[in-house]
C-alpha cells in the first residue's frame, strides 16, 4: 500500500474506478457484456464490469482484473476509451471512472460471474436495459458510437479479425487466398498455350507424329487434349466467395446468409451437413478440417497457420 507522504493532503479527493466495455460478434450481431450487481448501490441492476482501482495498480490492469473477477473473461485486449466524471454519477461519493474498450474473439466469450457480480451476460446492443447502474447507459452509448465509427472506417477489430480480413475465408471454410481458380495462373497459362497451338495448326502435325513415332502415339488424342486445355482457360474466378464469386447458386452461401452467420463454423451441424457434400470430389475433407480449426482456435489463429485445400 502507498504510504502517506508530505504531498498527501487532508482535504477530500475523488475516487477512481476502471470499467471494461467489451463487445463480441455473435452470428453477425454485435453484443455487449454486462454484469448484474450483487451489492448496493444499484443491487440487482445491470452494469458494465468494473470497480475501484487499487492504490498500487495501473488503470488498465484494474480494468483487466475486474473483467476477470466479475465476468470470468480473460485475454481480451483493452484500450483506453474515455473518462467519465460527472458529479453525482455515483451515490458513494465523487467517483471518476476510466472506461476501456475491447473486443472478445471466439473462444474468449464464455462468462462466469464472480466477486460482486451475481450474473454475467451478453446483450444485443439494440436491446440493452434502459436503466443500467451509475451512468453506464451513457458509457455504453459512447462506446457503441465509437465502435460504429471504427466499422464505417473499415478499421479492423484486432482481437476478432487479426491482420487479414474474414472475407478471405469462404462460408464453407476454404481459403480463397489459396484458390488456384481465384489466382488464375493455370487459366492464363492454358490460354497462352492454346493460342500458341493455333498458330502452326498443330493438330495436323500432332496427328502425323502419333502415326510415325512411337513416343508420340499419345498425340492421337490431341483433340481431347485441346478441348481440355480450352476448358482450363475457363477456370477463373473474378470475385472471392463473399463477393459472389465461385458457383453463382451456392447453397452453402445462401444457407449462411439466411441464418445471418459468418460461416459454417458457427453452425453445429456442419460435420454432417449435406450441403457441404458436393465439395468432397474436388476438395476431399479439406473444408471440414478448416472448419474444425476455425471453431477450435478462432479466425485469427486460422489465418496465421496452415490452411487445407484438398
Amino acid at each position: 500500500m502507498a504510504k502517506k507522504g508530505k504531498y498527501v493532503y487532508d482535504w477530500p479527493r475523488p475516487m477512481v474506478t476502471a470499467d471494461a466495455v467489451v463487445f463480441a460478434l455473435f452470428a453477425g450481431k454485435v453484443k455487449l457484456l454486462l454484469i448484474k450487481r450483487k451489492n448496493q448501490p444499484f443491487k440487482g441492476k445491470w452494469a458494465l464490469p468494473g470497480g475501484f482501482v487499487d492504490m498500487d495498480e495501473e488503470l488498465q490492469d484494474a480494468a483487466v482484473r475486474e473483467l476477470m473477477e466479475e465476468a470470468g473473461i480473460a485475454g481480451v485486449r483493452l484500450e483506453p476509451m474515455h473518462t467519465f466524471g460527472k458529479c453525482g454519477r455515483d451515490p458513494r461519493g465523487r467517483v471518476i471512472t476510466v472506461a476501456f474498450i475491447g473486443v472478445a474473439s471466439e473462444g474468449k466469450r464464455k462468462t462466469k460471474a464472480g466477486d460482486d457480480a451475481a450474473e454475467a451476460r451478453w446483450f444485443d446492443i439494440e436491446k440493452l436495459p434502459m436503466d443500467l447502474a451509475f451512468d453506464h447507459n451513457e458509457v455504453a452509448k459512447f462506446a457503441i458510437e465509437k465502435l460504429n465509427r471504427m466499422r464505417r472506417l473499415n478499421v479492423k477489430i484486432k482481437d476478432e479479425m487479426g491482420k487479414k480480413e474474414i472475407s478471405s475465408i469462404s462460408y464453407c471454410g476454404l481459403y480463397c487466398g489459396d484458390c488456384f481458380i481465384r489466382v488464375g495462373k493455370i487459366a492464363e497459362l492454358a490460354k497462352k498455350l492454346s493460342n500458341e497451338l493455333k498458330v502452326p495448326k498443330f493438330e495436323k502435325y500432332a496427328m502425323g507424329l502419333s502415326k510415325v513415332i512411337k513416343e508420340f502415339k499419345p498425340l492421337s488424342h490431341y483433340k481431347e487434349f485441346y478441348k481440355a486445355l480450352c476448358s482450363l482457360d475457363g477456370l477463373r474466378c473474378e470475385k472471392i466467395c463473399r463477393q459472389g464469386g465461385g458457383t453463382t447458386s451456392c447453397k452453402i452461401r445462401e444457407c449462411c446468409t439466411d441464418k445471418g452467420i459468418d460461416g459454417c463454423w458457427l453452425c453445429n451441424k456442419f460435420e454432417y451437413c449435406k450441403k457441404l457434400a458436393w465439395l468432397e470430389p474436388v476438395n476431399g475433407d479439406a473444408n471440414l478440417k478448416n472448419l474444425r480449426k476455425i471453431k477450435k482456435e478462432g479466425i485469427q489463429e486460422f489465418l496465421k497457420g496452415k490452411k487445407y485445400w484438398s
